[in-house]
């Protein structure tokens, strides 16, 4: 909000009301009028903390709220930097010859390359809790079908469960994965712990 129309007007006010005093070397009218722009700053910066805070606190969420992540394709160029991350060099998820021999169509995705595919950073739910979320605390998940190589993944989480605390709640989320045939190939769940409210 520093950098919005109102806070640049105020502040080329103050410029102006600089340049008068320093002509007239009033000092009495300078301080009354940096007074009155001042508290005007303050007005605006109030109201933009007041309307612009649209942050999400525990008792905001309801059950079933949903979390659409957008979806990906696992390319090789996901495979390589899953394996980057991980240190994983398993020849399972990495070597086409080594897959087939076994039987597999193609590379075979890492069950925690799936797992990361449901981080409800890449929806909107950060940007809800941008000032009440503390953190992460649990997670768990089943791999329920193979993913492979150019599979395309739809993440999604749902609200479970909200369980509340004296001064924070825990916000339980259904994670699933369906690929591109809408078969579900991952479940599990998220917990995140959140501020309440605070009553004054």
């Amino acid at each position: 909000y520093f950098l919005n129309g109102s806070f640049l007007f105020q502040y080329k006010i103050i410029i102006i009301f600089n340049l008068i005093i320093n002509f007239f070397k009033n000092k009495v009218l300078y301080l009354c009028l940096l007074f009155y722009c001042l508290k005007n700053i303050f007005i605006i910066m109030n109201k933009n903390i007041l309307f612009n805070n649209n942050s999400k606190f525990f008792e905001d969420f309801n059950i079933n709220d949903r979390y659409m992540i957008p979806s990906r394709t696992q390319t090789s160029g996901i495979f390589s930097m899953f394996q980057a991350a991980s240190g994983d060099n398993d020849p399972i998820h990495y070597n086409v010859e080594y897959c087939k021999k076994r039987g597999h169509p193609d590379m075979l995705a890492h069950g925690m390359q799936i797992l990361i595919q449901t981080a409800a950073g890449a929806g909107s739910f950060p940007s809800e809790v941008k000032d009440s979320l503390i953190g992460m605390i649990e997670v768990f998940g089943k791999m329920l079908k193979p993913v492979y190589r150019e599979d395309t993944l739809y993440p999604e989480l749902i609200i479970a469960k909200l369980i509340p605390q004296k001064t924070t709640g825990i916000i339980e989320m259904k994670a699933t994965v369906l690929n591109q045939k809408d078969i579900l190939v991952f479940e599990g769940y998220h917990k995140y712990l959140v501020k309440k409210r605070l009553i004054c």
